[in-house]
């Protein structure tokens, strides 16, 4: 989605719309190239239009011989985010390699979003974002926000757990910030030029228990199979049990609300919850 075409003819059409995941996931990706732009999505967002993904989880294998290349995406630029998601597995290329996005250009933010995955570059790795950087002469904000990352990172130069690269524009009013970003104690957050870093190494066993600090985007996980116990995205622990629509462990008059709410287009349910909903499991909630 989003990606380059070999020919020399540059981008196909860059994703600059809003690709709502509805809580899904995708497991199985598999992309190998020899192109730059490399993951789910080649880039996001153009000099005309932003771009968001959100609500995403994503387990695959991510290689490239060529640069930018990420979990989610290769790219994401000109105010374009990335929500409420994650990525499982393995991401490796060249140079600006990264667990969520590989670069993050002009202005841009990745918030409540993990990686438990092994990233490896010749330059310029991190676990969440590959590089930070500048583009010209220009102003550009960045941001990094309720993050974190588990797993190895490797590169010749620039790894780091949370941000590869980071640099700042000296002649503009430029923003680079890491804010309530979690990573393994013994290893480091960034590498490189930064606004503001509110990085907190914290070892394996209490990283398993942290999810109340990242806030309520993020849920406590005691399933192993799940992210290896690890803290979750809230959507990611919904209740799958038929008829407990409101995951409180019954089935009652909440749940006979929150389906009637439902009907009358007042409130959307998650894909967890609209299995929950479907009584008769005929793929039909009415």
């Amino acid at each position: 989605i989003g990606t380059y075409n070999d020919d020399g003819s540059g981008f196909k059409p860059i994703f600059s719309g809003n690709f709502n995941g509805n809580m899904h996931t995708i497991k199985n990706l598999k992309v190998d190239e020899t192109v730059p732009y490399s993951g789910l999505f080649g880039r996001i967002g153009n000099s005309s239009n932003s771009g968001n993904v959100d609500s995403l989880n994503v387990y695959g294998e991510i290689s490239s011989s060529s640069d930018y290349v990420g979990g989610i995406s290769g790219e994401i630029a000109y105010g374009s985010s990335i929500t409420n998601s994650d990525f499982i597995g393995n991401v490796s290329g060249s140079n600006y390699v990264g667990g969520i996005a590989g670069k993050c250009w002009y202005s841009s933010e990745i918030i409540n979003c993990y990686s438990n995955s092994t990233i490896s570059a010749k330059s310029c790795a991190g676990g969440i974002l590959g590089a930070a950087l500048k583009a010209g002469d220009d102003r550009y904000n960045i941001k990094v926000e309720n993050c974190y990352h588990i797993g190895d990172v490797s590169a010749d130069s620039n790894a780091a757990q949370i941000i590869g690269a980071s640099e700042l524009n000296g002649n503009k009013s430029t923003t680079v910030e890491l804010l309530n970003c979690y990573y393994l104690k013994g290893n480091e957050a960034v590498n490189g030029e930064y606004t503001k870093a509110d990085v907190n190494p914290t070892p394996a066993n209490l990283l398993k228990h942290i999810a109340e600090d990242l806030g309520s985007a993020f849920s406590s996980n005691t399933d192993t199979e799940l992210n290896d116990g690890y803290p979750v995205l809230a959507w990611q622990t919904e209740s799958k049990t038929i008829g407990d629509i409101n995951n409180d462990g019954r089935i009652g008059i909440a749940d006979a609300v929150l389906l009637q709410r439902h009907l009358l287009n007042c409130a959307p349910l998650s894909a967890n919850r609209g299995y929950a909903a479907d009584i008769n499991q005929d793929n039909i909630i009415d």
